[in-house]
């Protein structure tokens, strides 16, 4: 299974960055369909005639983002490298990709601001969660990560990473929300892999 969207066209493409760019930094609700506009250099009536409203160019946003992301998941897997090398470039990835994003972002996608948004991060999820299942049990078999591990434990811990995110006590111990996902990142990952002896 892969995540899918159908490829924007240039004007979409340009509004899309845009947006992405803002909400990345102020999140969706601070961010007006004006501001969108201004920063593509494409008048509102153009925006309406490719979306109907900011969710819906959000929601644009972050399927991009989640089949960028696939793909580079999909690239960083398919290396002929050992699965703890992998999964080292996977998060040094994500850490990159994940920089600069406002803990309002990350709120407006995990809290359920924008139900739309929240949803499309479920079916994201499953996906990436198929994919992840199938490389597991493959490094398992090759004794890359631990025999002991119940392959459904980590894709139960997975989901509540997910929810620690939108924990406040936890977001409290952190600056911001790039430096939490990061460290959460870490932990999760290099939790499984084998040690080296």
């Amino acid at each position: 299974m892969t995540y899918t969207v159908n490829p924007p066209t240039k004007t979409e493409e340009a509004l899309i960055e845009n947006a992405r760019d803002l909400f990345w930094r102020h999140g969706v609700k601070r961010v007006s369909v004006e501001e969108i506009c201004r920063e593509a250099d494409v008048s509102k009536m153009t925006f309406y005639r490719k979306f109907k409203n900011k969710t819906e160019i959000a929601l644009a946003v972050t399927k991009k983002y989640y089949t960028e992301t696939e793909a580079a998941y999909d690239e960083v897997m398919g290396a002929d490298l050992p699965f703890a090398e992998r999964i080292k470039n996977y998060v040094a990835f994500q850490k990159d990709d994940l920089s600069g994003i406002s803990s309002e972002f990350v709120r407006d996608v995990f809290d359920g601001n924008y139900p739309e948004l929240t949803e499309e991060l479920e079916e994201y999820k499953k996906v990436m969660n198929q994919k992840m299942l199938l490389d597991l049990k493959k490094a398992q078999e090759r004794g890359e990560i631990r025999k002991d591990i119940k392959l459904n434990f980590v894709l139960y811990l997975m989901d509540s990473f997910h929810e620690q995110i939108k924990d406040e006590r936890l977001r409290s111990v952190f600056s911001n929300d790039e430096d939490m996902i990061a460290a959460l990142t870490d932990h999760f990952f290099f939790g499984i892999v084998q040690p080296q002896t």
